[in-house]
């Protein structure tokens, strides 16, 4: 059959995305089908259905188009999978999508791993859908970063550290591998008579630490238990695989019964100036400290625990922790502290989030043009001190997102001086990105901080809006 050439416009088949899933099309050889909402197309083989079609290449030329997965993020508002499918349907699996979130509170409906915004990257699972691998940043001066599976209507999230304190003490249950911490991180624990993974033979309470060791593929801890049963009080080490094989337990040497407290350290003083009269780095000496001495984080009980000391160059750097039992609740309190002789303690209870020092907390929206004031309660000016002033900036849509973000940010700003300075945020529509300014003042007068935003370039924007102040507190050495 000879040739026939045809002149004219041939127009492609144009349907959403959605609609060529719904369809399932077979395409002719040769044929195009191109996604409307999405600029991708396929070219068909004659048997295979549109929905087991890959996209064709697009002979990147290294343009921003080319990167939407990697700069157009979603707001998610619940980790949940009717959530994520229904905002990230035209994603394949393997996919990387970036996201952001509102500063919600964490609820069993929008399954977020804490109150609070969160920003990150999504993973597609398996069948485009079936499951979501989750990486989630939390806005702001915290740190916390979480990773989390969701599957159906919850997401099991798994903390990799951050935040103002330490980790909160886990209980030990059936097995200590479930309790060990990522490579760089120290997990406490603590153990009652309901735990199954302990030494042979005790019954009784106590607490430890877990850490991971890369090299050994393993996780090893330090537990100190009181046993009801016969009243002693011993040290032990273990080490645990993730085979099954169970934990190995091993009292230390040198553990004392309850009945020779009298060889322990006694401390009835001030705690600041006593000497342990170490000798070398890592000695430990086990401790009990009454309630009348001077410098315990409660007054309440007498304590117990253990002092170590904690530089090679000097005896007298030490790190102590102490525990107690309340017998109301059956669970321990835990404090630790790191000190020289001759400094009072700085007590720190596992598990407990320290106290803010929040000087100001709220949500006050700045108006364009106006001096906003806000209350520093408590607060006395100090030769170096900084403020941290933390802000979210609302803006979406027509307002656009400061620096690619719209929740959590941080100024330090110096109470001593007047400062100016501008705010930029950009607004993309159809490819065309716009940028808008706005210049704040910030000063302080007595306990009163005064901050003032004015529109810069900003057309009918009002940027200035935006911005809500949460809290201010103070930075001082």
């Amino acid at each position: 059959m000879g040739t026939k050439i045809l002149k004219g416009k041939f127009l492609p088949q144009y349907k959403t995305a959605a609609q060529w899933r719904a369809a399932n099309t077979v395409l002719l050889r040769g044929e195009i089908g191109v996604e409307s909402d999405t600029r991708k197309f396929k070219f068909g083989n004659g048997t295979t259905t549109w929905n087991n079609l890959g996209y064709a290449e697009s002979g990147s030329t290294g343009s921003s188009e080319d990167n939407d997965r990697l700069t157009n993020a979603v707001k998610v508002s619940a980790f949940t999978e009717s959530a994520l499918s229904g905002l990230l349907e035209s994603w394949k699996t393997g996919d990387l999508i970036p996201f952001y979130t509102d500063n919600l509170t964490a609820s069993t409906s929008n399954q977020f791993p804490e109150s609070g915004a969160f920003s990150g990257f999504i993973s597609m699972g398996a069948n485009e859908g079936d499951y979501f691998q989750i990486f989630a940043m939390k806005a702001g001066t915290s740190g916390k970063v979480f990773v989390g599976g969701c599957i159906g209507s919850s997401t099991t999230w798994k903390s990799l550290g951050g935040g103002d304190g330490p980790l909160e003490p886990q209980t030990l249950t059936s097995d200590l591998w479930d309790l060990v911490p990522m490579e760089g991180f120290i997990q406490p624990f603590w153990i009652n008579t309901r735990s199954s993974d302990i030494p042979n033979g005790v019954y009784g309470y106590g607490y430890g630490f877990v850490a991971y060791a890369q090299e050994y593929d393993c996780g090893i801890a330090l537990a100190e238990i009181i046993d009801e049963n016969t009243g002693s009080i011993d040290l032990y080490a273990a080490k645990v695989y993730n085979d099954g094989s169970g934990t190995s337990w091993s009292k230390l040497s040198g553990s004392k019964s309850a009945s020779a407290l009298t060889d322990a350290v006694v401390i009835t003083g001030t705690i600041k100036d006593f000497d342990f009269g170490f000798e070398k780095a890592g000695d430990m000496k086990p401790l009990k400290i009454a309630r009348t001495a001077v410098g315990l984080p409660d007054t309440s009980f007498d304590f117990y625990g253990w002092a170590q000391c904690q530089y090679r160059e000097s005896a007298t750097q030490y790190n102590v922790s102490l525990y107690i039992i309340q017998t109301t609740t059956s669970k321990p309190r835990i404090f630790t502290a790191m000190y020289a002789k001759g400094y009072t303690p700085s007590w720190v209870e596992l598990g407990k989030e320290p106290e803010t020092g929040w000087l100001y907390e709220g949500d006050q929206a700045l108006s364009n043009n106006v001096e906003r004031s806000f209350y520093l309660r408590g607060y006395s000016k100090k030769t170096g001190d900084r403020l941290q002033i933390e802000f979210a900036y609302l803006g979406g849509g027509t307002e656009g997102h400061i620096m690619g973000f719209n929740q959590g940010q941080t100024i330090i700003y110096n109470p001593a001086e007047t400062l100016t300075t501008s705010f930029w945020t950009i607004v993309t529509n159809s490819g065309n990105a716009q940028q808008y300014e706005v210049l704040c003042t910030f000063r302080m007068s007595g306990q009163y901080l005064y901050i003032k935003a004015v529109n810069q370039n900003s057309g009918s924007v009002n940027v200035a809006a935006q911005f809500r102040i949460k809290g201010v507190r103070v930075l001082r050495k």
